[in-house]
């Protein structure tokens, strides 16, 4: 733990210069400006979970780092600084905040994320020119995001406790950042406490307006993507990118939750909100629509009737439980269908391979792998072949008593047994739209005769 002169036993005591406060009903709002050294702790504490996006570098930190560089006596003033928010505090003298996050998902720095990372950037610069080595630097530059940066921050703790120690860095620890801080009024008071609660993430999503935040990562913050997350296996869930620049997140997270409309498409329930009757979507968009239907997600999930109005969300429907389980099934039965797509469509007398969508996808290097589990193939396939066979497993899915959703029999076992015979007739389809797979994947055509083809291939099975 890196020593701090105000260290108590709260996560981190914030001493505010030019201190101003502001109290409306429950909340309260501590305003200032704080000085690098007190920022340290704070990079050594948050994991940015509050921030409803993983920060990376770019040209916006870049410019925030040359500001700090070329007029750090003017940093306050010329960025918007860190926000954060506690549930738990003690108020000190000398405009002190001994302040504890008690949930780090929730409190911490809810807006500044990218201005956290450019200062620690910066910082951690300074220490490693003068007690580092040019191999230190390297490896500061290749670390381009939020965890990166925390792992090699953490790593170099005892160059940045001689840092913070001589007297001589006093002036580029004096380098004063403006901090915004949100608290209930009173921390002891229930009410004042579930009133900043409910707060919070409404603060969180208007703050990030201005960013232009995905509506993925707002849903996600909010937890309307937890069911889902739970029904998928861990090692997908890691590929995804709930969170906007999320580390290891190579999978977007709309590409599963337009899968998710699948078996969600297939329950009775007529789901509503304050703008009324949420439609199903159309088959093609799970193609070419992908950032609709996460919006229309976040209405369908964020329903009194699917959800509680918790912060998270709580699933309370039981048709909708049993959809995203079968929808967390989807992405491993997309990378079954693109490993043996290829060899069914060849084994009806087709060449996959000289198809000139598939041929210009095939020269790039680079290993040859599916989507969702990264599993070796010979063949990448383009997403507009596949969606209307994924979509076409729907046929599968059959109704209860209760209006639950669940499979009629093992799609994997089903798709690996019947798939050559419903390529037969999907190649029809293929050639009709030139071999293009773009216009396969927007051909509602395409679709609908994929649908029969699986319900057909089912009936023949089951006699």
């Amino acid at each position: 733990m890196l020593k701090n002169t105000y260290q108590s036993n709260s996560d981190i005591t914030l001493r505010f210069l030019q201190c101003g406060r502001q109290t409306v009903d429950t909340t309260y709002r501590v305003y200032g400006l704080v000085k690098l050294r007190h920022i340290v702790r704070l990079i050594e504490i948050t994991n940015l979970e509050a921030n409803p996006r993983f920060s990376k570098m770019s040209k916006i930190t870049e410019d925030i780092i040359e500001s700090l560089e070329t007029t750090p006596n003017r940093f306050w003033v010329k960025s918007k600084g860190l926000v954060l928010a506690a549930s738990s505090y003690k108020e000190l003298d000398g405009d002190r905040f001994e302040v504890t996050f008690q949930d780090p998902e929730f409190e911490g720095v809810i807006d500044g994320g990218h201005n956290l990372l450019a200062i620690g950037n910066y910082f951690l610069t300074m220490v490693l020119e003068h007690y580092g080595t040019d191999a230190d630097l390297k490896e500061l530059k290749k670390a381009k995001r939020w965890g990166e940066f925390k792992s090699l921050f953490l790593n170099h703790s005892k160059l940045i406790e001689d840092f913070l120690e001589k007297n001589e860095n006093d002036a580029e620890l004096s380098i004063q950042v403006s901090v915004e801080l949100i608290l209930p009024k009173t921390p002891s008071n229930e009410l004042d406490i579930n009133d900043f609660d409910d707060l919070l993430p409404e603060v969180q999503d208007s703050r990030n307006n201005n960013a232009s935040l995905k509506q993925e990562t707002k849903s996600n913050k909010v937890g309307l993507f937890d069911a889902l997350k739970k029904s998928m296996p861990a090692s997908i869930v890691e590929r995804i990118e709930w969170k906007s620049n999320q580390e290891g997140g190579k999978v977007k997270a709309a590409d599963v939750i337009a899968l998710a409309w699948i078996p969600l498409s297939r329950l009775s329930l007529e789901i509503a909100d304050e703008d009324g009757v949420i439609q199903r979507p159309n088959p093609t968009s799970i193609y070419s629509s992908k950032g609709e239907l996460v919006n229309r997600f976040d209405r369908f999930m964020s329903s009194n009737m699917v959800t509680t109005d918790d912060i998270p969300a709580e699933l309370k429907s039981n048709p909708v439980r049993s959809a995203l389980e079968l929808a967390g099934d989807l992405p491993e039965l997309y990378d079954l269908i693109t490993e043996k797509f290829p060899a069914a469509y060849n084994e009806k007398g087709g060449r996959f391979g000289a198809i000139a969508a598939v041929s210009k996808m095939n020269t790039k290097k680079g290993k040859k792998l599916t989507k969702y589990t990264e599993k070796a193939v010979d063949f990448r396939c383009p997403e507009g072949f596949i969606t209307p066979l994924v979509y076409g497993l729907k046929s599968l899915m059959k109704l209860d008593g209760n209006g639950e959703v669940s499979w009629i029999t093992d799609p994997a076992i089903f798709l690996t047994t019947h798939l050559p015979a419903i390529t037969e007739g999907f190649m029809d389809v293929i050639k009709e739209n030139n071999m293009d797979p773009q216009k396969v994947g927007k051909s509602s055509l395409a679709y609908e005769h994929v649908l029969n083809a699986f319900e057909l291939a089912w009936l023949r099975s089951s006699k």
